[in-house]
């Protein structure tokens, strides 16, 4: 168990397991679990099965094993890893790690630390059909938008292959957020009318998703 000293762990069914205020190390087993780390810096994974796994207050450590899993990081700094399977990855309030697997994952962005820094995902892949969710975001920088370029270019902006954000619009203080692995207008990323980032959305990452 990957060196580890469990706290809980679960069983070939479907469980519910709870952690408490200390930092705890969690394994579902096998089955369609709910895990919940609680307060502290957990260490949670999903294992088998199709799980929802919730970091909750601390920089938390979620591993979503086998299956279609949700993971939740909630407030912290935490790292989302996928894995495998077809996985949804919400960071939460803080500066987020988010790693994707070798399938189409979801990567649903928070609203950042209050320092301004920013959630991250390490390997957004247009080849798997990857989407990223930026209205959370955006929202919580004051952004009312709908996702057409022109009400988003205070807070988005592309150099070479990398999408940076700025958080509150001023367009002042850029930060990447993303690197799409290939050079693509702001136009054509957001030419679905929306900020919900698809491949089949923007034609260029679309071609290169389909190769």
């Amino acid at each position: 168990m990957r060196d580890r000293v469990l706290t809980l762990e679960g069983t070939m069914d479907h469980d519910t397991l709870q952690g408490g205020e200390g930092e705890d190390m969690i394994a579902g087993n096998w089955g369609d679990d709910l895990i919940s780390g609680g307060e502290g810096n957990d260490w949670i994974d999903g294992e088998g099965g199709d799980d929802v796994l919730e970091g909750g207050p601390g920089d938390d450590s979620l591993l979503g094993g086998d299956g279609d899993n949700t993971l939740e990081g909630g407030p912290g700094n935490d790292t989302l890893m996928a894995e495998y399977g077809l996985d949804t990855l919400e960071g939460g309030p803080g500066a987020d790690i988010l790693l994707g697997g070798g399938d189409a994952d979801v990567f649903a962005y928070g609203e950042g630390s209050d320092d301004g820094q920013m959630d991250r995902i390490e390997d957004f892949n247009p080849d798997e059909r990857d989407v990223i969710y930026l209205g959370e975001l955006l929202a919580a920088g004051g952004y009312e938008g709908e996702g057409s370029v022109e009400s988003a270019q205070g807070y988005l902006r592309m150099e070479g292959t990398v999408l940076l954000v700025d958080r509150d619009g001023g367009g002042d203080g850029f930060v990447p957020l993303v690197d799409l692995g290939m050079e693509v207008s702001l136009e054509d990323l957001l030419a679905g009318g929306n900020l919900v980032l698809r491949a089949e959305d923007f034609p260029l990452l679309d071609d290169k998703a389909g190769q």
